[in-house]
């Protein structure tokens, strides 16, 4: 919703196993940030995450929420259709100035607008698969630390 006299106080998410719900990790206040790391999302499992905002008088807004994803292997990932909503686990195993690579096992991937990522973090990336000459990449929506 809208209220064009009143300012945003703070965005709160929420991850869930259907829409909207907080099963996985309940409403959490992110300030003004735009953007989350999430630590030990569970393999395997549909999620969701949920986002709202809320306004200087403590009003709510509705709750958006994304598309359904999983968090699959690198190689499983690898075999779905071009524009399809992945998530993937990892260990950064090279950092350039335009994207960084994931490893688990002996399957990695390219992974573009996640910069901040440093060499040997542990993450979960859920993005957009796309293939650009014959390389397999994810556009990262987000990126769980």
């Amino acid at each position: 919703t809208s209220d064009p006299d009143s300012s945003l106080w703070h965005f709160e998410y929420a991850v869930g196993t259907s829409p909207n719900s907080t099963d996985v990790i309940n409403w959490t206040s992110v300030g003004l940030n735009k953007s989350i790391h999430l630590e030990a999302l569970p393999a395997f499992t549909k999620l969701y995450v949920s986002v709202k905002a809320t306004n200087i008088f403590g009003y709510f807004s509705a709750p958006g929420c994304s598309q359904a994803f999983l968090v699959n292997p690198i190689w499983q990932a690898l075999d779905t259709p071009d524009e399809s909503l992945v998530a993937v686990k990892g260990t950064v195993s090279a950092a350039f100035a335009d994207s960084v690579h994931i490893q688990h096992g002996a399957r990695g991937i390219k992974v573009t607008n996640a910069n901040s990522l440093s060499l040997g973090e542990q993450v979960t990336v859920t993005g957009y698969l796309h293939t650009s000459n014959g390389e397999r990449y994810i556009e990262a929506v987000s990126v769980f630390r």
